[in-house]
C-alpha cells in the first residue's frame, strides 16, 4: 500500500469519525438551541426573514461571525460612553446579521424605548422612540423568533412599565397617545360595558372575512358605502380606518357633546365634512359597521401583528378589557408568550416565571387602574379602579400554579413571590371592596386571605388576620395613602359613597362628610407627591388631575351606570349642588339628552343648565391637545 493510499484511508476514517461525532452531538445542540430560544417554527433558515436580513447573511458568508463580534464589541463600548444613538445604528446591523438571536432584538428595543427616548427633548420625540422599541419587537423580532418567550416578555414590559407606570416624566403623555391610537382603531370606549358587550364587539371583528370581496358578499349593505368612498378617492385600507376612527372618536368628547353635532361638523375641514356625511348618510350607514369590522381585523393582523381571536379569548377569560390601556397590551403579549413557548422551556425557567408574573401584574393593574377616562379634545386622561378584575387575578394565580406544575406555588419554593403578590392583592381587594360599600365582598376576600396566608411564618407576629375588618381597612388607608393608585382609588371610592349614600339618599350631610374626606385625601397626596415634569395639561409626573376633573370622572360614571329607574340620573342631578353641576354639565349634555328622550322628558326641564355656567366656561377654557391625530382629525373643534 502506497504512502498516498494510507493518507487517504486515514483521512476517510477521520471524516467518518467526525461525521459520527457530529451526529451524536445534534440532540444536545438542539436541546441547547431550545433552551436559548434559537428555534423558529420551521427548519428553513430563511423562513419569514426579509430581503435585508437574507442579503446580509449571504453576502458576508463565513465572515459574518467575525463582523458580528466586532459590532457587539463596538456597541458595548458605545453603551459605556452613553452614545445611544450610535448604538441604534450598529444594532440595526446586528439584527440584520443575527435575526434568529433574540437577545439582539431585546437589546435594540430596550435601547430605543429606555435609553434613546430619555435623551430627546419633547414628549412627542420620546413617544416616537418608545413606539420604535415596540415596533421592532412586534414587527420583526417576534415574527423571526416566534418561540422566544423572552421577546414577548420584553414587549409586554415596555407596554406595562414604560407606558403604564410612572417612572418616566412624560408617562401621562404616553398613556394619552396610546388611548388615542387604540380608540381610533377599535372605536368607542368600554366604560360601563359588560364582559358580554365587549366580547360581542370583538366577535364582530373576529367574524369579519379576510378579503373585502368576501365581506361585501356576506354583508351586501357594505357595497354602496364602499362605492361611495372609492368615488371620493379613498382606498379601503388602514388609513381609511384611522380617518373614520378620528371622526367617531371626537363624537365621544364631552366638549363636542356640549357644542352639538352641527357645530362640530362646521369646524371640520372640507375633506372631513364629506367623509362624515358619507358615513352618517342614512342610505349608506348600514354598511358602516361591517366595513369597520373588516378594516379593524385587517389592521390588527397586519399592522399590530395581533390576533383578534386571541384578543377575544382574553376578554372571555378575564373580563371587559379596554385596549386603550397599556396593561391590556402587557396582558396580551405576556399571555401569547407563554402560549407560544410551548415545550421549549423548562417549566421553572426564569423567563417563563417572569412572563407569568407579567400576566398577573397586568391583571392587577387593570383592577387598580383599569377604567380610562379620556377626552380626545384636551388629551386629558384619568385611570380609575375596575373591581371586575379582582376575581380574574385570583383565577390567573391558580392557573399559573397548575400550568407551571409547581406544587409549592403557595409556599416557600421557586415562586414564593407569587404567593406574596397574591396576599397583597387580596388585602387590597378587601380595602377597595369595603371602600365601595360592599362589606360582604370585603369579608369574603379577607376570609380567603386568612385561609391561605394567616399561618405563614412571616405573618406570625402580625395582627393582620385577627383585627376586625373596619380596623384593617383604616390601617391600609393610613399606611398606603401616599401610593398613587391607593390615593386615586380611595378618592374614587369615597366619592362613590358620597353620591350613593349622600345625594341619592337625599342626605346632604353624608355627602359633605364623604366629600370632605375625599378632598382631604386628595390634598394630602398632592402635597406629598412632589414635583415632576409638566406633561399632559398642567399635571405633574406623580400628580392627580385637578380636583373638579377628578370628581367629574366618578360622577359621570355614576350617572351613566345602569339604574333601577330611568329617572335616577335626573334625581341625582337635582340633588347635586350647583357648584358641582358646573364641573360636569358640559360633559353630560349629550348623554343626559339621550336619556331624557328615551323616557320622554324635556331635556331643558329635566337637565337645566346650572347658574353661573357662562362665567365658569370663561374661567376654565378648554385647551386643545395638539398631538398628531388631533391636528389631522377634528382637533379644529374649539369652544367659543
Amino acid at each position: 500500500m502506497t504512502r498516498n493510499r494510507i493518507i487517504q484511508w486515514i483521512a476517510c476514517l477521520v471524516l467518518v469519525a467526525s461525521l459520527t461525532g457530529t451526529s451524536l452531538m445534534v440532540p444536545a445542540i438542539d436541546r441547547q438551541r431550545g433552551q436559548l430560544q434559537l428555534m423558529g417554527l420551521g427548519l428553513d433558515r430563511g423562513r419569514n426573514l426579509g430581503p435585508k436580513e437574507i442579503v446580509a447573511n449571504v453576502f458576508l458568508a463565513t465572515f459574518r461571525g467575525i463582523w458580528v463580534d466586532y459590532i457587539w464589541y463596538r456597541a458595548n463600548r458605545l453603551k459605556e460612553e452613553g452614545k445611544f444613538f450610535e448604538i441604534n445604528q450598529l444594532s440595526e446591523q446586528i439584527t440584520s446579521l443575527q435575526p434568529r438571536f433574540p437577545q439582539v432584538w431585546s437589546f435594540n428595543a430596550w435601547n430605543m424605548a429606555y435609553n434613546i427616548s430619555v435623551q430627546t427633548h419633547t414628549p412627542d420625540e420620546r413617544w416616537d422612540w418608545v413606539n420604535k422599541g415596540i415596533a421592532i419587537l412586534r414587527d420583526k423580532g417576534i415574527p423571526y423568533n416566534p418561540r422566544s418567550i423572552r421577546l414577548y416578555r420584553e414587549l409586554a414590559w415596555i407596554f406595562f412599565h414604560k407606558c403604564g407606570q410612572y417612572s418616566d416624566d412624560v408617562h401621562w403623555y404616553y398613556k394619552s397617545r396610546l388611548a388615542r391610537e387604540w380608540q381610533e382603531v377599535l372605536g368607542a370606549p368600554t366604560d360601563g360595558a359588560s364582559k358580554a358587550d365587549v366580547a360581542a364587539a370583538m366577535k364582530k371583528i373576529v367574524d369579519a372575512k379576510d378579503t373585502l370581496d368576501e365581506q361585501i358578499k356576506a354583508y351586501p349593505a357594505m357595497e354602496p358605502l364602499v362605492t361611495k368612498l372609492r368615488a371620493m378617492n379613498y382606498d379601503i385600507d388602514q388609513k381609511l380606518l384611522i380617518r373614520i376612527g378620528q371622526l367617531l372618536m371626537f363624537t365621544y368628547s364631552p366638549d363636542v357633546q356640549y357644542l352639538g353635532e352641527s357645530k362640530m361638523i362646521a369646524r371640520l375641514g372640507p375633506e372631513q365634512q364629506a367623509l362624515y356625511a358619507a358615513i352618517t348618510d342614512p342610505a349608506l350607514a348600514p354598511g358602516l359597521e361591517p366595513l369597520l369590522s373588516y378594516l379593524r381585523k385587517n389592521t390588527l393582523i397586519n399592522k399590530y401583528k395581533m390576533s383578534p381571536q386571541y384578543m377575544l379569548g382574553l376578554i372571555e377569560l378575564y373580563g371587559p378589557i379596554d385596549w386603550r390601556h397599556p396593561a391590556a397590551h402587557g396582558l396580551y403579549w405576556s399571555s401569547l408568550g407563554v402560549k407560544m413557548a410551548g415545550d421549549l422551556r423548562n417549566k421553572k425557567d426564569i423567563d417563563l416565571l417572569n412572563t407569568y408574573r407579567g400576566i398577573l401584574h397586568a391583571l392587577q393593574e387593570l383592577m387598580f387602574r383599569g377604567k380610562i377616562g379620556f377626552d380626545p379634545i384636551t388629551g386629558q386622561i384619568d385611570l380609575s379602579p375596575d373591581p371586575r378584575f379582582i376575581d380574574s387575578y385570583t383565577a390567573a394565580m391558580d392557573r399559573a400554579g397548575k400550568e407551571l406544575d409547581i406544587a409549592d406555588v403557595w409556599g416557600d419554593g421557586t415562586v414564593n413571590s407569587f404567593a406574596a403578590g397574591h396576599e397583597n392583592f387580596l388585602l387590597a381587594a378587601v380595602y377597595f371592596s369595603y371602600l365601595y360599600g360592599d362589606e360582604a365582598q370585603a369579608q369574603k376576600y379577607l376570609d380567603e386571605a386568612r385561609a391561605k396566608y394567616a399561618n405563614r411564618p412571616e405573618n406570625a407576629t402580625k395582627n393582620t388576620y385577627t383585627m376586625p375588618l373596619a380596623d384593617l381597612v383604616l390601617r391600609e388607608m393610613y399606611q398606603n395613602i401616599d401610593i398613587m393608585y391607593y390615593a386615586r382609588q380611595t378618592i374614587d371610592g369615597l366619592v362613590t359613597q358620597a353620591i350613593d349614600k349622600g345625594l341619592l339618599a337625599s342626605r346632604p350631610e353624608v355627602f359633605n362628610r364623604f366629600m370632605s374626606l375625599a378632598k382631604s385625601v386628595y390634598d394630602k397626596y398632592q402635597k406629598e407627591s412632589g414635583g415632576g415634569a409638566q406633561t399632559v395639561g398642567d399635571r405633574t409626573r406623580m400628580g392627580l388631575p385637578k380636583w373638579p376633573d377628578l370628581f367629574a370622572e366618578t360622577y359621570i360614571r355614576m350617572i351613566r351606570r345602569p339604574a333601577p329607574s330611568p329617572v335616577t340620573p335626573f334625581r341625582l342631578w337635582s340633588q347635586t349642588p350647583p357648584e358641582i353641576q358646573r364641573w360636569v354639565f358640559d360633559r353630560l349634555q349629550g348623554p343626559m339628552r339621550e336619556i331624557a328622550q328615551q323616557v320622554g322628558f324635556d331635556p331643558l326641564v329635566a337637565f337645566p343648565e346650572p347658574s353661573g355656567m357662562e362665567q365658569y366656561r370663561k374661567d376654565n377654557p378648554v385647551t386643545i391637545d395638539q398631538s398628531n391625530t388631533a391636528k389631522e382629525g377634528a382637533a379644529e373643534i374649539e369652544r367659543k
